[in-house]
């Protein structure tokens, strides 16, 4: 019953968001925020270095009402290892309830990991694929969460005799504040 009152106490302030000015994406909109969220590694490069907190920041720009171009920077620490990425990609809004807009977003992204134990860094180029959720709560300022997958071409260092491999695939789940112009 707490579940259920809490649901529909997060969709009536949504819902009345509109009252207070909050306004729908359109076309020539440009946001520019900051993100914060997980980043999890996988495969060799995760199960040694472990998932930890990112950050870092994003711009959009809406060529329709419902077509964005976005582009973003995060890095994260994790244990022994120092994560750096920029992604530049497009994404659609495809279903939205007043205030709240799904999405759907790919493009292509540049990683770059710096192992410190062994002193071996390189930089992947990948895809990537994911959807999230807009919220527009002000005239200029929005909300969001978004999940992406990203498919790295793996990259490999030889250290002390061994292929060490340095950029392999991850996920990322972040929380975003944007402020609109």
């Amino acid at each position: 019953m707490k579940k259920l009152l809490l649901i529909l106490t997060c969709l009536a302030a949504v819902v009345s968001l509109k009252a207070f000015g909050a306004e729908d994406p359109k076309q020539g909109d440009f946001r520019i925020g900051v993100v914060t969220g997980n980043v999890g590694l996988l495969k060799d490069v995760g199960d040694d270095a472990g998932n930890a907190i990112g950050f870092g920041g994003v711009f959009n720009y809406n060529i329709s009402d419902d077509f964005f171009f976005e582009g973003s920077y995060i890095q994260s620490s994790h244990d022994d290892l120092d994560h750096q990425e920029f992604n530049f990609g497009v994404g659609q809004y495809f279903e939205s309830y007043e205030t709240a807009y799904f999405y759907w977003a790919a493009g292509v992204l540049f990683a770059t990991n710096d192992l410190e134990l062994v002193n071996a860094k390189d930089t992947g180029f990948g895809l990537y694929g994911g959807a999230g959720l807009d919220i527009f709560t002000a005239k200029n300022i929005s909300f969001g969460l978004q999940a992406r997958y990203n498919k790295i071409f793996e990259k490999e260092k030889q250290v002390a005799g061994n292929d060490i491999k340095v950029v392999q695939d991850f996920y990322t789940v972040m929380f975003k504040i944007q402020y609109g112009f």
